[in-house]
């Protein structure tokens, strides 16, 4: 359970996501991630009280970027690590000067209030998870995995706004306020 910002999919990336091979995930108790669950994580925060989660809601609305243009190329893995147990297989994103610029704005406003974000700047890799699994995994899984999605390319698409949303497993993800972008690309 915790709170994220988060940049939504649009459904045509969506249906463009079908290019990734996750035939080599298939039989390994590996569990493809619900429609509604993809996004690109742009800050996760956690657990916060009710007092902060609105104010961390408020303060949002303070970033100022204009609208940009979203890549995606080629795969990615996350093994388990600290504070969490799982394996990510995940569409890899690029990481724009501008996607940089948005997850930096988010990272400043929860410091100044406070959040530490789970996922610091320096360690930010975006992406989509596509795919994940809390059981033990063959290293030739992983390797078909990359291998396989090394040359995916989708079409860009613009982001005119982030998310500020709530994990309540094992329901969906809940959007608890939308951020408009004013400034067009």
């Amino acid at each position: 359970m915790g709170y994220f910002c988060a940049i939504e999919i649009p459904d045509k990336t969506v249906q463009a996501l079908d290019q990734y091979d996750l035939s080599c995930l298939q039989d390994k108790n590996i569990k493809t991630q619900r429609r509604s669950d993809l996004h690109i994580t742009l800050s996760y925060m956690g657990d916060l009280s009710k007092d902060t989660a609105r104010k961390l809601q408020d303060t949002l609305h303070d970033i100022q970027i204009p609208r940009f243009e979203v890549e995606t190329k080629g795969g990615c893995y996350f093994p388990p690590g600290t504070g969490y147990r799982n394996h990510f297989f995940c569409a890899q994103n690029v990481l724009m000067p501008e996607l940089a610029d948005l997850k930096s704005a988010i990272d400043q406003i929860c410091t100044s209030i406070g959040v530490t974000s789970a996922r610091p700047e320096k360690h930010y890799t975006p992406h989509i998870t596509l795919a994940r699994t809390d059981h033990a995994l063959e290293s030739e899984t992983v390797e078909h995995f990359l291998t396989q999605n090394q040359g995916v390319t989708l079409p860009s698409f613009p982001v005119t706004s982030f998310g500020l949303f709530q994990s309540l497993p094992p329901r969906p993800y809940i959007k608890i306020e939308e951020y408009m972008f004013d400034k067009p690309i």
